[in-house]
């Protein structure tokens, strides 16, 4: 049930993201057109069905609230997923904020600046961006931990930066959207202010407020990259074999031998995860860069 929901989950984010990217390509287009020009059957605007699956995404997110705490299996259980981790830590509250930013700068869109609302143009700098960097400074912490003189290996914590760095990936995503639909706004409002030099209209915040945005996620996401690595120079100063991180099952030779492996796999994979996530980040970083207005 647990694997279901999560998947559920996944798949409403994954659709919510798609509509979201159809939204920002023709923010105004609720018809298709054939090609002899003549127009084909209207078809529902894509800002409705962003409204619909943002609404399921939230039930579903009320429906698998009794997961927000771990459920321990038995040895021949199921396999835990994220959800946990993934609800509890709100990284569903971070991606909902950002899909209604999208919605609300859809609005001014369609509307003009004149339905600017002055609490949505504070959201949009602050909220996304406060989860955000609680969300990194959590997470910036040692692979090994040393408490009463005993190493321990954190678990959880590559797992948790990999989620993060998802949700920033996602976030991202939506701020693409939001820059598509601003930028001829943009335009259009600074061809429209030449014609009227002498009346020197303000810049609508919505403009600054945006740049703000993506300037605080380029921030929490450089502080994330760096996070994520410095986990491999851990693995280079230290031998996992050697922290007696967990108790020898067994002295036996063969035995020790497959304990080493096993431990110099986990190095391996740690290292291939981090190598990853940088790289994902890194682009992620150069894409943010590029969405100022």
């Amino acid at each position: 049930m647990e694997e279901k929901a999560w998947l559920k989950l996944h798949s409403y984010l994954l659709r919510t993201l798609i509509a979201a990217i159809y939204l920002g390509r023709q923010p105004d287009s609720s018809a298709t057109t054939t090609q002899n020009g003549t127009s084909a059957v209207s078809k529902r605007p894509m800002v409705h069905v962003l409204r619909d699956l943002k609404q399921l995404f939230q039930q579903h997110v009320v429906d698998c609230k009794h997961y927000k705490l771990p459920i321990k299996y038995t040895i021949h259980g199921p396999y835990p997923t994220r959800i946990s981790s993934y609800l509890l830590q709100n990284h569903h509250q971070v991606f909902l904020l950002m899909v209604e930013h999208v919605l609300y700068i859809h609005l001014l869109y369609e509307n003009g600046f004149d339905k600017a609302d002055e609490e949505e143009e504070k959201r949009i700098q602050t909220t996304v961006v406060s989860l955000v960097d609680g969300l990194v400074s959590k997470h910036k912490c040692s692979l090994i931990s040393e408490e009463n003189g005993k190493k321990t290996w954190n678990l959880t914590l590559l797992e948790n930066l990999v989620l993060l760095a998802e949700t920033i990936s996602h976030i991202t995503i939506l701020a693409a959207v939001c820059h598509r639909i601003l930028k001829p706004m943009k335009t259009s409002w600074v061809k429209k202010n030449k014609k009227k030099k002498e009346l020197n209209i303000p810049q609508p915040k919505t403009f600054e407020n945006f740049n703000n945005l993506t300037a605080s996620l380029e921030k929490s996401t450089h502080e994330l990259h760096k996070a994520v690595t410095d986990i491999n120079p851990v693995f280079k100063l230290l031998n996992l074999h050697h922290l007696n991180l967990t108790e020898s099952i067994s002295s036996e030779e063969e035995d020790v031998a497959m304990e080493m492996m096993m431990w110099k796999r986990v190095e391996e994979s740690y290292q291939q995860s981090a190598h990853q996530v940088t790289d994902l980040l890194h682009h992620k970083l150069e894409y943010l860069s590029s969405l100022h207005l």
